[in-house]
């Protein structure tokens, strides 16, 4: 409804372009909550290397230039910590629960395999966060709305998202 595109996982890619590195160099960095000790012995042994602090500037840097290029929607990768005020921020929950079952049916696995993708995914979030921003994802004040989808449909909690969006557009719009 708002012609919006939505930024996802390509931002690895553009972040790549960005660093003239590969995608893999950057999809690791992306994913792990790897040390500042990795980062120095993975230096030794590899190529083409990334440091942490390198990456997060290319990320903010790609972020920032989508913003400010577009109508645009940025999924993940610390969007609200590195737009901050600039942006509206939403964060999408659900228990772990709901969102084991919705992994299962989505992705055909067994319960055990959807518990197991669920934790993982939500460490490796709360690591990147913690790593690259030093904040905890789950911390409503760095959102402005969460929205919680274990009762409420996709649909209506788009639509909700979206008034909510342009209140604070057109609010945002005036200062």
């Amino acid at each position: 409804d708002l012609k919006m595109n939505i930024v996802g996982s390509e931002l690895i890619h553009k972040v790549a372009e960005s660093a003239h590195m590969s995608d893999k160099v950057i999809k690791s960095l992306d994913e792990k909550s790897i040390s500042l000790f990795d980062s120095l012995i993975s230096s030794f042994f590899e190529a083409r290397h990334i440091w942490p602090n390198e990456y997060l500037r290319h990320l903010s840097m790609v972020m920032h230039t989508n913003a400010e290029h577009g109508n645009v929607i940025i999924i993940g990768r610390g969007g609200c910590f590195i737009l901050k005020d600039k942006s509206f921020r939403v964060r999408i929950i659900a228990p772990e629960k709901a969102r084991v079952e919705k992994v299962m049916r989505d992705r055909r696995m067994s319960e055990s395999d959807a518990l197991a993708f669920v934790r993982k995914y939500d460490e490796y979030q709360i690591g990147f966060m913690k790593k690259y921003f030093n904040e905890d994802i789950n911390d409503p004040k760095h959102y402005d709305m969460m929205v919680n989808t274990e009762k409420v449909g996709i649909e209506s909690a788009s639509e909700s998202i979206k008034k909510a969006f342009l209140a604070w557009k057109s609010t945002w719009n005036r200062t």
